[in-house]
């Protein structure tokens, strides 16, 4: 048997060679090394390519996955483009091309340097036909996948490390005082921090305190279609940071466990953890939209109210004063009252089409948005509205598109009594022009807090 492995290496090693590789495979002992994967093999489904292939037996490293339109070789080497960097364990992966084509592939071996063993020998570790897709990815099978996230004290801040299915996609981290499992969660965590999904590392710089993080692809996020996995892309135990991580390690050694002994109950990064998670932040403040009321005014303004600031716009560069009108401060003085302003009661909130989407216009991008529009959402079938416009989402769309969509699916839940997903959806809606949500957000608020 070992006679016949080594012929078989002979061949590959002869092949190899002929073929214009540089580095050296036959020892001086006469053993074959082979630092490649054998078997790749590349089978389309749809606008998925499942590839596969078999582990090599004299290297253990990291693998990286390359696509190009051109069967890869070390004359095109330069032209492919890299997909995954995967564990030395890994023997499959699924690709989804951005766009339809036929495509070729090469799993190639990282070497002690750093660098790669640029060897390509066809039926090995490289394809010699095509493997041909047919049709256009949605976001949802480009989006890329996390898994493995972890988060950890470092000096003073926090190190996240995580794993992600796909290269080059855009992500967001969110970093919260409580538990996130599931999108509404995010909605309440700090404001994200923008990565590539091939970053694997990112250092936050968290102020004092217990966090939790989560990861999410940046486009299904922006759908409102982001998943959240606790214990693959959002974290379940709470990291503390400064002052929180050194009272969580003073009260574990001051405090062991019944029976336990004093080298047992030291504080370690584990324990620290795993401590009750401590919270100074209050109720949220409700959605409330200052500039809706506030005028500029560059007068005297000694017997009313004045917030002393200077506002970016051009046409107000002199201006140093800005003044509240009464609905703002009817709003604040409710505020401070302890007192919620009143929103427009949900009886007069009626169904809103937008200027564009009057009438149904064929052979246009948004053809089928008012197609909903008018043949369901307009004759209340509130259910039948909603399942077609969240298939409408699934494929890439304008941004001015989308918003629509994501106006008319938020009323479309509203009415279904869906509140707190039409919430989502209406914030995803506000960067349409003169931005129609704020009635709808008054009018949810007003509903969830009956509900």
């Amino acid at each position: 048997m070992k006679d016949v492995r080594r012929s078989v290496f002979v061949r590959i090693a002869t092949a190899i060679l002929l073929s214009g590789a540089t580095a050296p495979l036959v020892a001086q002992t006469g053993e074959v090394f082979a630092p490649f994967v054998s078997g790749l093999r590349a089978r389309s489904e749809g606008a998925v390519v499942q590839l596969s292939w078999r582990a090599s037996q004299d290297v253990s490293a990291r693998q990286h996955v390359f696509r190009s339109t051109a069967e890869i070789d070390a004359g095109r080497f330069a032209d492919a483009e890299r997909i995954a960097v995967l564990a030395g364990s890994a023997t499959s992966y699924r690709d989804v091309p951005a766009e339809p084509g036929a495509y070729y592939y090469a799993v190639l071996l990282e070497n002690p340097e750093g660098g790669l063993y640029e060897i390509f020998v066809a039926f090995r570790n490289k394809t010699s036909s095509a493997a041909s897709v047919e049709e256009e990815a949605t976001v949802d099978e480009l989006a890329a996948t996390v898994t493995d996230l972890h988060a950890a004290e470092v000096g003073a801040g926090v190190e996240v490390t995580f794993t992600a299915d796909r290269v080059g996609r855009d992500m967001l981290l969110f970093r919260a005082e409580a538990p996130m499992a599931t999108a509404i969660d995010l909605l309440t965590a700090s404001a994200p921090r923008a990565l590539l999904s091939d970053a694997g590392t990112v250092a936050d710089s968290a102020p004092p305190g217990s966090y939790y993080y989560a990861i999410v692809d940046a486009e299904l996020f922006k759908l409102g279609r982001a998943q959240l996995v606790p214990g693959a892309n959002s974290t379940t135990v709470a990291v503390a940071t400064g002052a929180a991580a050194v009272a969580s390690s003073a009260a574990g050694a001051a405090s062991p466990a019944a029976g336990a002994s004093a080298s047992t109950a030291t504080a370690t990064p584990a324990t620290r953890t795993t401590s009750a998670v401590t919270t100074s932040r209050q109720a949220p403040l409700p959605f409330l939209r200052i500039g809706q009321g506030v005028t500029i005014d560059a007068a005297s303004l000694a017997d009313e109210p004045v917030l002393d600031v200077a506002p970016d716009m051009a046409q107000v560069a002199a201006a140093r004063d800005v003044r509240l009108s009464a609905t703002a401060l009817a709003a604040v003085e409710a505020l401070l009252a302890d007192q919620r302003p009143e929103a427009r009661p949900t009886s007069q909130i009626g169904l809103e089409i937008l200027p564009a989407d009057a009438s149904v216009s064929s052979g246009r991008e948004d053809y089928g948005l008012q197609s909903v529009v008018h043949e369901d959402l307009l004759a209340g079938n509130y259910t039948a509205a909603i399942a077609r416009l969240r298939e409408y989402l699934t494929l890439r769309r304008s941004e001015d598109t989308e918003a629509r969509a994501h106006f008319y699916l938020a009323q479309a839940l509203y009415f279904a009594g869906e509140y707190r997903n039409a919430m989502l959806e209406f914030m995803l809606a506000s960067t349409l022009p003169g931005d129609p949500t704020t009635p709808w957000i008054d009018a949810t608020l007003v509903a969830l807090r009956q509900g």
